[in-house]
């Protein structure tokens, strides 16, 4: 029998809320919510977009894309970006969060 709707959801939200708490921390990023994610900036701008469906937005420039992106789990990778350089990012796990989280200092530097 597969969960019930109310368990998927509270899944999917697992990470990427673990993410944010982490993140919450950090004295180079601020954050703010909207009724969808929480975006975190630096002070180049918008790094990281956290939705609550188990997907992270990161952004990061043309050429770190290009040679992240071959190296990257192909899981993680949902699907291309409505938006130049924004990276969506599957979060089904903690390996998922400790590389995001990774990432994210590198897209801190490379946004500033």
């Amino acid at each position: 029998m597969a969960p019930p709707p109310s368990a998927l959801r509270e899944h999917e939200a697992h990470y990427p809320m673990r993410v944010a708490a982490e993140l919450s921390s950090w004295p180079d990023l601020t954050f703010r919510r909207t009724r969808r994610m929480i975006v975190f900036s630096s002070r180049g701008g918008p790094v990281l977009r956290l939705t609550g469906r188990g997907v992270a937005y990161l952004r990061l420039s043309g050429p770190v894309l290009d040679r992240l992106v071959p190296l990257l789990p192909p899981s993680w990778l949902t699907a291309s970006s409505p938006e130049p350089g924004w990276v969506p990012i599957r979060l089904d796990g903690q390996a998922d969060a400790e590389l995001l989280l990774s990432l994210v200092s590198v897209a801190i530097m490379v946004n500033s």
